[in-house]
């Protein structure tokens, strides 16, 4: 049963490493397509 419980924790471990970084990674990816998106919309409201 210990063996099993050590699988289950590196197993739920590793799955929340794995969510945070896609969280992460989403929400840098997001804030710099905002960020792109305002600088054109900035560009073209300037034209």
């Amino acid at each position: 049963m210990t063996n099993w419980f050590d699988f289950s924790d590196k197993y739920l471990i590793d799955q929340l490493v794995k969510t945070y970084q896609y969280m992460v990674t989403s929400a840098s990816t997001q804030s710099q397509w905002t960020a792109d998106w305002g600088s054109n919309q900035g560009k073209t409201t300037l034209n």
